[in-house]
């Protein structure tokens, strides 16, 4: 197994680091509609059509997210009302705890919003969808993110599905990147600046070109997490686990100037059974992949994420945001 050792020197670093907080949370479903081959649906998802007409959910080919392509359609018919399921897969949920759902969505036309409820409930059928996520029209035509906190009542396996009304029409309802999310916090994701064992804050100046940023894992948790561990840098939504974001000078967020690592899609070869109080990380030089070009303060912070899991190895599936490091330019 291949993964990052941690010289002595970034240990004295993270020692040195006050203690770990950010924010995270874990991925229990994640659907892009990118590994299926429409107009079958994900493994597990299911359509239904009340009144047996035109109007339907269907997977597509085309429709999607700009870093996409697949996504989930709804087609009016012109002469029916809109009233119709789709219904995702099956999550385990645990009594009282928080839960959110997220998803991308819009319509094709302004001249027809649609009515689009989120429920969840304990089958996949409109009798038992019990539990109203959230309720919200939809009338604009670029993808936005949209998404509700919901408790569930007990225990048990829930299936959550998304119901689509309008009046009779020929126009369209998109949904795609579907999460089921909650809070991760037995794993945190630190940030550390390799020049902060000689000075704090760190100081630079705009003819270096080394900028180096120190990320790591930690499981503060009480079992083993398998991670994955390759720790490519990008921008999301590209196939890397790590992106940094910077806000300049000028309070404005820089641009990334590499888009991602170049690498293979990461295999089961990169994934690591991070064990409690332990930790995996990377060094990286932050000016490979922006310009600090402006005399005064930048703010960064790192995020971690993954959702594959090749060779079902159980891996975790979330998102990880550290806690913001402060740098100076002069």
């Amino acid at each position: 197994m291949k993964w990052k050792v941690l010289i002595s020197a970034l240990l004295a670093l993270m020692l040195a680091l006050p203690s770990l907080a950010g924010v995270g949370f874990e991925s229990l479903l994640y659907e892009r509609f990118e590994s299926i081959s429409p107009p079958a649906l994900p493994s597990g998802w299911s359509i239904v059509n009340p009144d047996g007409d035109a109007g339907a959910w269907e997977a597509r080919a085309y429709g999607g997210v700009t870093w996409g392509r697949q996504c989930i359609r709804f087609k009016g018919d012109p002469g029916t009302p809109a009233n119709d399921w789709f219904f995702t897969s099956g999550v385990q949920l645990a009594a009282g705890e928080t839960y959110e759902v997220v998803f991308m969505t819009r319509v094709s036309s302004v001249l027809q919003p649609y009515n689009l409820a989120v429920w969840a409930g304990t089958a996949q059928n409109p009798a038992d969808m019990t539990l109203m996520i959230t309720d919200i029209p939809v009338s604009w035509t670029e993808y936005e993110e949209t998404g509700a906190d919901f408790i569930a009542p007990a225990a048990g396996t829930y299936y959550f599905g998304f119901y689509c009304t309008a009046p009779p029409n020929p126009f369209r309802l998109f949904v795609d990147d579907v999460k089921v999310l909650t809070n991760e916090d037995e794993l945190q994701l630190g940030l550390g600046m390799v020049q902060s064992l000689y000075e704090d804050p760190p100081v630079f100046s705009p003819g270096d070109d080394t900028i180096s940023a120190f990320v790591y894992l930690k499981n503060s948790g009480a079992a083993a997490t398998v991670m994955n561990t390759r720790f490519a840098v990008g921008k999301w939504p590209s196939d890397t686990e790590l992106q940094f974001m910077v806000m300049g000078p000028d309070g404005l967020e820089r641009p990334i100037i590499n888009m991602f690592s170049k690498s293979r899609p990461a295999g089961a070869d990169d994934f690591y059974a991070l064990q409690p109080d332990s930790t995996a990380g990377k060094v990286v030089n932050l000016w490979n992949w922006y310009e600090f070009d402006m005399i005064g303060d930048y703010t960064i912070w790192a995020i971690y994420r993954n959702y594959s899991d090749p060779g079902w190895l159980g891996a975790w599936t979330g998102e990880l945001e550290s806690d913001p490091v402060i740098i100076t330019v002069q």
